[in-house]
């Protein structure tokens, strides 16, 4: 499990918070990465999922098909490709819920 910001994604990648947080949704959005709201800091917990690769693949074909770009990245975009429950999954703080991308989750550490 990892517990991270915008801030230490962003300083681990070597990119600006914003731009590390868009790409670690997009991981999300493919259902590489879970994400989870922590209730006990501002951060957030990333989890690994190992998906069903035909399903990760027809979400990667369906945002590349769709013009996927970090500029146009957003709930809107993703809910408007891949559907409400992956939106909701990818951005989970505008919802009461936490749902998961699909695929068995496995918790791991850096």
């Amino acid at each position: 499990m990892i517990l991270a910001s915008a801030r230490f994604l962003g300083r681990l990648l070597g990119v600006s918070p914003r731009l590390a947080l868009k790409r670690a949704n997009a991981l999300a959005a493919i259902g590489l990465l879970a994400k989870v709201p922590d209730p006990h800091s501002r951060g957030t917990r990333w989890i690994l999922a190992y998906p069903d690769l035909a399903e990760a693949r027809r979400r990667w074909v369906l945002l590349a098909r769709a013009g996927i770009s970090e500029r146009r990245f957003s709930r809107r975009f993703v809910e408007a490709v891949l559907g409400k429950a992956v939106a909701e999954s990818v951005f989970p703080y505008a919802q009461a819920k936490n749902k998961t991308c699909g695929g068995e989750l496995h918790e791991f550490q850096i």
